[in-house]
């Protein structure tokens, strides 16, 4: 990410590369349910999700299947993607050979969290110990769904830091996950509260590692560091950047100052991008002051640039869901 607008080499680098989602409006049908123009053809998979909480109001529902709507038509998949209201859920018909790839593309809703990345781990590896009447091996310290554990402090060697993070490099330049956290379980999605330290899955292909232990978001008195304090962000062009599709983004007036400081407290350190319990990036701030306005490179696609663009520009959206069942029709 770099400072539009700043002196050549001034940059606030999130060094990148990762799939997002996008969004877009839509229509709604004679009968009052949401839907999109056409419905596409060819074995379809059938997914029905219903609000996560009771008293759903049905305005909420339509703005998710509005975001729905939008994701397919910028991630360009409209043709396969058909978004209807039925009976108080959403129902998503996805066709063709990438339709589960796009649905999890479709699917990333939750709230987006800038936190400081602490350190690296490596993949959760249940602790096993022997039942005394039998040889069977039983998980130690598995964590129960929706269960909150604090995880250890990160050893020294590897905590990031000014002295042991190389703030050049564009792909993991920690020093490597602490091993003491691998018998950690992650922090559930319905845990993984702005205030808290948590551990939390990565896109290791973007990312280099497997999980991340994050620190506690900032927080300005009036809102957490979320995409709540981003105002705009677009793609651009590689024609327009030099250096491949790029994501600008703007943010609001009242909360640039807020960011610097961010930007000042992680400077050459990475700054994750925590969606949903789930580390998307991990860029290397590599600026201290942006000035309301920055950008963010990694080797992006069209695609990949567009989706980021429209994450940080959406925020959370406006109903919780959850998946009620999906079936599989060929």
């Amino acid at each position: 990410m770099a400072r539009q607008g700043g002196l050549p080499g001034t940059h606030l680098l999130l060094s990148l590369a990762f799939c997002v989602v996008v969004f877009t409006p839509c229509a709604c049908g004679s009968s009052g349910a949401w839907a999109t123009a056409s419905q596409p053809s060819g074995p379809a998979l059938l997914v029905t999700l219903e609000p996560a909480n009771s008293g759903a109001s049905a305005q909420g529902l339509a703005a998710d299947a509005v975001i729905f709507e939008r994701r397919a038509r910028d991630l360009g998949i409209a043709k396969d993607v058909s978004v209807s209201i039925r009976r108080g859920t959403i129902v998503l018909d996805l066709r063709g050979s990438r339709a589960q790839a796009d649905l999890g593309e479709l699917g990333q809703m939750d709230q987006l969290l800038f936190r400081p990345a602490l350190c690296a781990a490596n993949k959760y590896i249940p602790l096993v110990q022997k039942k005394k009447t039998s040889t069977t091996t039983v998980p130690a310290n598995k964590a129960k769904a929706g269960t909150y554990v604090a995880p250890p402090p990160c050893g020294a060697k590897f905590k990031y830091s000014t002295s042991t993070y190389s703030a050049v490099s564009d792909y993991n330049p920690g020093p490597g996950p602490d091993p003491a956290l691998a018998s950690t379980p992650s922090t559930p999605q319905l845990e993984d509260l702005p205030s808290r330290v948590v551990l939390v899955d990565a896109n290791s292909n973007a990312t280099g590692v497997a999980r991340y232990e994050l620190g506690a978001t900032a927080y300005d008195g009036t809102v957490p560091a979320s995409g709540a304090i981003i105002a705009s962000a677009h793609a651009e062009s590689p024609a327009l950047s030099g250096e491949g599709w790029v994501v600008n983004f703007t943010i609001k007036s009242q909360y640039s100052a807020f960011f610097d400081t961010i930007a000042k407290a992680n400077y050459h350190l990475p700054l994750a991008i925590d969606v949903g319990a789930y580390v998307e990036q991990a860029p290397t701030v590599n600026a201290m002051s942006f000035g309301g306005s920055g950008q963010i490179a990694g080797g992006f696609t069209h695609r990949q640039a567009s989706s980021l663009a429209l994450l940080l520009a959406s925020g959370a959206v406006p109903l919780p869901l959850k998946v009620a069942y999906t079936q599989m029709i060929r």
